[in-house]
């Protein structure tokens, strides 16, 4: 009976340090992203379209290195949303529609967030 108990508890000990972990590191990775984010989205009420366009490959590039992880920890719908604002976003800015571009802006970062938060281990995300 004590020998199933310990196991019982080990077993719960893996998997709450294993979602500290996972959440430590969508955190961390999102830090990334979403750094590149403001960066455009500085350029863009700079009105600096040039900048705003480099810094959305640089934005796709931090993506790409962290969407394959993602991949592992979230569900697929919520990365197909952030691959489609981040298409749209970059559709607005080189057609240089400076408003599009902002709501987009909005719409990515608030994507990332949500998932951040839907990933950490509270009561309510898991009942």
């Amino acid at each position: 009976m004590t020998r199933q108990i310990f196991i019982l508890i080990v077993a719960i000990g893996l998997v709450v340090l294993g979602g500290i972990g996972e959440t430590n590191y969508l955190n961390n990775s999102s830090n990334f992203v979403l750094a590149d984010i403001n960066y455009t989205e500085n350029m863009l009420n700079n009105k600096n379209i040039e900048k705003a366009k480099e810094s959305i490959k640089e934005l796709e590039n931090s993506w790409k290195n962290v969407k394959d992880a993602w991949n592992i920890f979230v569900q697929n719908d919520l990365i197909d949303q952030i691959d489609d604002s981040l298409v749209e976003l970059k559709a607005y800015i080189n057609l240089e529609n400076y408003e599009e571009s902002l709501v987009y802006i909005q719409k990515l970062r608030e994507n990332l967030i949500t998932i951040v938060d839907r990933q950490k281990i509270l009561c309510e995300n898991i009942f």
